[in-house]
């Protein structure tokens, strides 16, 4: 994994807003869902999620998968809404635009932590539950998709089957090189515009690390300090759908870098005063690792720099300048990328 100091550059255009107007000065707007009156969304999804043994499934995450679509700013998003399932394993999903869904059951990940120290579980793993489409299938590609139209309500039934885990077996090493013994391994995992992540074990003695997880896609993460800034990380896409993942190779760092200037279309107001601050989160969608969220000082030419940083970014204006400007175009790494989100 390569970190790099990128360079942005926000142009702002003076803007003449009525009172109490508001503007948005983000690199990068999130998906909506526009509703019409009159026209609001009221198509349900509704059923029933049940083991391989016939038995309600309680308190796993049912999602409803739009199809992709592309919002104003170029991204391919796929809106997700979502329910749980209560004690008798029943789901509800409503508010739904009339068209077409896949739906999809989340099991928590469930894996056995191997702790340092301990023997990796090379053989016995037990079957696991993994990201089950409707009818009944682990395979995407194999998922029916499930029409509503108007306000009627589709009610259908999932079974969750049982299958064997895959190995994910790799090394974690620092460029310092002190020991990555005891670095905690995450696993996450995007479905449509949700995502989220799981504890999934942790490096050995040696460096190495050996974890059954459900077959899927994943982003497996090492993190010196997870859910905090200042730690060292490193990340990976992996596909774990057809058989096991080897020689997985990551290399810790502190992130990437992004510099940056407010410049103005016209004459500049002067310096930036004492305190001007920029915000930066991530896009949605994005990432949580590395520095999540974060205000960024801006310096009183109008620079800025924040660092620790890994995935999609979006950054606004600073308040100062909400009421008479207005951000009309974004440079990163040197090249025009309109709304669209800073990948660092």
């Amino acid at each position: 994994m390569k970190f790099a100091a990128m360079p942005v550059f926000l142009l702002l255009l003076a803007a003449g807003l009525a009172r109490g107007q508001g503007i948005s000065g983000s690199i990068s707007g999130g998906p909506g869902l526009v509703v019409v009156p009159g026209q609001a969304p009221s198509g349900v999804i509704s059923g029933s999620v049940v083991d391989d043994r016939g038995a309600a499934v309680m308190r796993v995450v049912v999602h409803a998968l739009a199809p992709p679509t592309k919002t104003f700013d170029g991204r391919i998003v796929e809106m997700t809404r979502s329910a749980p399932t209560d004690e008798g394993g029943r789901f509800r999903i409503d508010h739904l635009p009339a068209g077409s869904y896949l739906v999809a059951v989340a099991p928590p990940i469930s894996i056995r932590i191997v702790r340092p120290g301990m023997a990796a579980a090379a053989t016995g793993d037990q079957p696991v539950y993994a990201l089950t489409y409707f009818p009944g299938t682990i395979d995407r590609a194999q998922a029916q998709p499930v029409t509503v139209s108007g306000s009627e309500e589709q009610t259908i039934f999932i079974e969750l089957p049982r299958v064997a885990p895959v190995h994910v077996r790799g090394t974690v090493s620092s460029p310092s090189g002190r020991s990555t013994s005891g670095v905690m391994i995450m696993l996450g995992r995007m479905i449509g515009s949700s995502g989220g992540t799981s504890m999934a074990g942790y490096v050995q003695a040696d460096g190495s690390f050996d974890i059954p997880i459900p077959p899927g896609t994943y982003t497996l993460i090492a993190n010196t300090a997870p859910g905090s800034t200042g730690g060292e990380f490193a990340a990976v896409d992996i596909r774990a759908s057809d058989g096991d993942v080897n020689d997985v190779a990551l290399v810790l760092g502190s992130g990437g870098t992004v510099r940056g200037q407010i410049v103005f279309d016209s004459a500049s107001p002067g310096g930036a005063p004492l305190g001007a601050t920029m915000t930066l989160g991530p896009a949605p969608g994005g990432s949580m690792i590395g520095r999540p969220f974060a205000t960024v000082p801006v310096a009183e030419d109008w620079t800025f720099e924040t660092t620790g940083l890994y995935g999609s970014y979006r950054f606004s204006a600073p308040g100062t300048l909400a009421m008479q400007y207005r951000v009309t175009k974004v440079e990163f790494d040197g090249r025009e990328v309109g709304n669209n989100a800073v990948a660092a």
